[in-house]
């Protein structure tokens, strides 16, 4: 094949994967708002209260707040004594299969409203465990967006990546796997610096898996850019060849 016959080949391959991206990049909205809602608790149905949803610290009060849209309300009452010292944190959480039953698998990620009196958390983090290895597994949220007296929505990463929850600097990907795959609890973990009351809220907390449309048109654009490569290649070729 020739220099310039090179060149032609590897421009093709380039404009082809090029109109892949875009085609992915303008899919993407619609694909965002395609993606499954596998479990929630959304505290508006019954059974009314918490559920068994519950504080595993005990450094918060947790209650079903029915004042208007019915949520997790968690409270942390400034002045008690004992108390955490100048800091408060708890983890406020509920067992997996109360949530889904189910298998959890890497590509699920967590999503939930989240509402802040008056501070915004200094840490906020969904937390999971597996009981028997006593393992915990932690994926810090990003507050950025969130603005106090005011709901949010946001979401962890998904399960796909055990340095995004990796709390323990020792444990490994295995025992991510491992205890993912008999995963006993699931919460929220909040730390902030200071002791003064403040109130939190959770709605809305939802187990998500990506759309298997979303999967689709990604091997779809794929396998028409390898097609269309391959037929390229083939092309010239059959000029060389001549």
């Amino acid at each position: 094949m020739t220099y310039k016959s090179h060149r032609s080949f590897w421009g093709s391959i380039k404009s082809y994967l090029g109109a892949v991206a875009l085609c992915l990049f303008f899919a993407m909205p619609m694909l965002a708002s395609a993606d499954v809602i596998i479990a929630e608790h959304d505290w508006d149905t019954a059974p009314s209260g918490v559920g068994n949803w519950a504080s595993q610290d005990g450094n918060a009060t947790v209650i079903e707040n029915t004042v208007s849209d019915h949520y997790l309300e968690i409270s942390f009452l400034g002045g008690i004594d004992p108390g955490p010292g100048g800091q408060w944190y708890d983890t406020i959480s509920t067992p997996s299969d109360d949530l889904f039953a189910g298998t959890w698998t890497t590509d699920y990620w967590i999503e939930f409203d989240f509402w802040a009196d008056d501070v915004i958390p200094d840490t906020l983090q969904i937390r999971w465990g597996e009981n028997d290895s006593g393992r915990t597994w932690g994926n810090t949220i990003d507050t950025a967006s969130l603005s106090v007296d005011s709901w949010g929505t946001l979401r962890t990463d998904t399960f796909s990546d055990f340095d995004d929850w990796k709390i323990d600097p020792f444990a490994t990907s295995e025992q991510f796997l491992t205890d993912l795959g008999s995963i006993d609890w699931i919460g929220v973990y909040i730390f902030r610096d200071g002791t003064d009351a403040e109130l939190y809220g959770v709605d809305d907390f939802k187990l998500m898996v990506p759309e298997p449309a979303e999967y689709l048109l990604l091997f779809a654009a794929l396998g028409t850019a390898l097609v269309a490569i391959r037929r390229k290649k083939n092309s010239l070729a059959v000029v060389e060849a001549e």
